[in-house]
């Protein structure tokens, strides 16, 4: 039986029968051997690591890359919404224009009307003369 400290300053026993024959052979190819696939294990992990810190990257950076599209998308929106209102007020004023030149050409052909009219009464008034 051995006595021993840990990193924290607990103690602990070990209980080995020391008339037990060792295996040191044994027991140093088994530390290798367990070493050795703690490295494979501590490689593996630090390979998953690297693989999770990459998909991370990417994924940030597809995240920027659609905020900085949705952004633009707004922008571009935002300016066909303000087109659109321009364009719907300068049709307002066609209508409105086109009215009064409606109105307008309705008078002028009334008068014209009238002045024909007038000149065919003043054509007869000179024939009957």
């Amino acid at each position: 039986m051995s006595n021993g400290k840990t990193a924290n300053g607990t103690t602990y026993e070990s209980t080995r029968d020391s008339s037990l024959p060792k295996e040191s052979g044994n027991d140093s190819n088994s530390v290798s051997l367990e070493a050795d696939r703690l490295r494979a294990e501590v490689m593996q992990l630090k390979t998953a690591e690297a693989d999770a810190r990459i998909q991370l990257s990417v994924s940030q950076n597809n995240e920027k890359h659609a905020r900085q599209e949705a952004m633009q998308l707004r922008s571009r929106l935002e300016q066909m919404e303000a087109r659109y209102t321009t364009m719907e007020k300068l049709r307002d004023v066609d209508r409105n224009s086109l009215s009064q030149l409606e109105k307008k050409y309705a008078e002028l052909m009334n008068r014209k009307n009238d002045v024909e009219r007038e000149l065919m009464d003043e054509r007869k008034a000179r024939k009957e003369d």
